[in-house]
């Protein structure tokens, strides 16, 4: 699965930590890491991902956050990619074609052998156990467009690095994770859970760190919007 499924995946619940790793929000997904071994100059973690719905899921998504000057030396029983900076490193793990599957309750695991010191990693992931269909993405050449969502579904925004993350104008949409944008450096990656019925807009606007020096260069910022109805499950 290409990086470009993720923003089908749904939403995130907060779920309580658990010893020897972490736990972080997850759309009816819950992710623990447990570090099987440390040694000088790096680790081995297994991370362990669970349904929490009550709807199987078919894919999962987990993203994991190393230390600046860590990196993932090899890993097993997932699809890894990875992109960061000089202080965190963003791991994105995809299942594989055995392990996508999980009856509520079900859980699999991966691992990844990391290079480098550090502390435990901490991950979050998404599946789409919510509404079992993929939901909308939304890229550049979105804007200006209008798009109908369900209550329960996922909207996913990718972006260029260059714009900042985005808002919204009312309640009917509740964003639950954001990577990247600027300043990071890093492409702009966000899902929103539609949450309530209404209409909302999602815009945003390019931004770089010339526009924030004296003298100030003169660069053209861009906006991006897309108007969203969200509809109830039965609409």
């Amino acid at each position: 699965m290409g990086l470009s499924a993720i923003a089908g995946l749904l939403t995130m619940l907060v779920a309580p930590a658990a010893a020897g790793g972490a736990v972080a929000p997850s759309a009816g997904c819950a992710a623990t890491v447990r570090v099987d071994a440390e040694y000088a100059g790096g680790s081995v973690v297994t991370v362990t991902i669970t349904n929490t719905a009550a709807a199987p899921a078919t894919r999962w998504t987990a993203y994991v956050t190393l230390a600046g000057g860590q990196s993932v030396a090899s890993a097993w029983n997932a699809v890894i990619a990875s992109a960061g900076t000089a202080n965190a490193i963003y791991v994105t793990a995809v299942n594989t074609a055995y392990n996508g599957n999980l009856a509520p309750g079900a859980s699999t695991t991966f691992g990844m052998q990391i290079a480098g010191a550090g502390p435990a990693p901490t991950a979050s992931c998404v599946n789409d156990a919510v509404t079992g269909e993929p939901s909308v993405t939304l890229t550049e050449a979105d804007n200006g467009k209008a798009i109908t969502l369900r209550v329960g579904q996922s909207l996913g925004v990718s972006l260029p690095a260059a714009y900042r993350p985005t808002g919204v104008s009312g309640a009917a949409l509740s964003k639950v994770l954001t990577r990247g944008g600027y300043p990071t450096d890093l492409p702009l990656f966000e899902v929103y859970r539609a949450a309530a019925s209404g209409s909302v807009d999602v815009s945003t606007l390019t931004d770089y760190a010339c526009l924030h020096t004296v003298p100030r260069c003169t660069v053209p910022q861009k906006s991006w919007r897309v108007h969203v109805d969200v509809v109830g499950i039965g609409g």
